[in-house]
């Protein structure tokens, strides 16, 4: 029973990645360096649960609200984010990272209990000028395994499969 149900998981894994991994189109082309190189901003001022809940949040308007009420620059994508800000208008991000429904993934565990540092899974996020469009580096069970084994956290299947 329990071969059969990894066999299926294995099976179905393939085209779950491969489905999470098209590029999607972003609504604004924000610039990570200019907000967490430049600004010193931390990744939860927009990702606001990413301490407390399953998931990170997209950003909401408010996480843009102090600082874009007016224009802080000239460009298109300034002009976007004032706008929507003005309008409260949602900006309407893509999500681009998703595990398979039967994963069990907790940001909260992750960031707060295990004390890993965003750059652990998502890459040198400070250095991105474009937002992202698909998960980069991409979500794989052997980079989980891998880390999961240098933290001397569970491997053992129930502790992330549903």
């Amino acid at each position: 029973m329990m071969s059969q149900t990894v066999g299926r998981i294995m099976l179905a894994l393939p085209l779950f990645l491969q489905a999470c991994s098209r590029p999607v189109s972003q609504p604004v082309a924000y610039n990570h360096k200019v907000h967490v190189a430049g600004e010193e901003m931390e990744c939860k001022e927009c990702h606001a649960r990413v301490e407390i809940g399953f998931q990170a949040t997209l950003p909401e308007l408010s996480a843009c609200e102090d600082c874009h009420l007016e224009a802080q620059g000239e460009g298109p994508e300034e002009a976007k984010v004032v706008q929507a800000v003005n309008d409260a208008e949602p900006i309407g991000w893509e999500r681009v990272y998703a595990v398979p429904d039967h994963v069990f993934f907790s940001h909260r565990r992750h960031v707060k209990v295990g004390e890993i540092d965003c750059v652990e899974c998502h890459g040198e996020v400070r250095d991105r000028t474009h937002p992202f469009t698909v998960a980069t580096p991409p979500i794989s069970m052997s980079r989980c395994i891998n880390c999961h084994r240098a933290k001397n956290a569970s491997t053992d299947c129930a502790a992330c499969h549903r």
